[in-house]
């Protein structure tokens, strides 16, 4: 698995990581590195899916922005179609989707 991120996003550092089994892998643009994260670091938003804002970078929440409001002008909300947008994504994925978020 980490053969094929590491040739498909070769340009980008990326992180895998299993929540359940509490260890993933890193690649930081030259090597892929094996990585856990203890319970008591500041990896939370590790488990809750929800990236604390000290940890951003210092554009994301215009970005986020930017985003909300793309996604807003392309909305024809004659065509929303409920059901298959829970179809495409699934309701439990929601809380991480920025368009979602208030």
């Amino acid at each position: 698995m980490t053969g094929h991120f590491k040739d498909r996003f070769a340009d980008q550092r990326w992180l895998i990581y299993d929540i359940k089994r509490a260890y993933g892998y890193y690649y930081d643009l030259k090597e892929v590195r094996q990585v856990t994260f203890g319970e008591d670091s500041r990896e939370g938003h590790l488990v809750t899916g929800m990236l604390d804002e000290s940890l951003m970078d210092k554009d994301e929440k215009l970005f986020q922005q930017l985003w909300k409001t793309y996604f807003k002008a392309i909305c024809i909300k004659e065509r929303l179609n409920p059901r298959k947008h829970k179809q495409d994504m699934p309701v439990r994925y929601w809380k991480y989707l920025t368009e979602k978020q208030p």
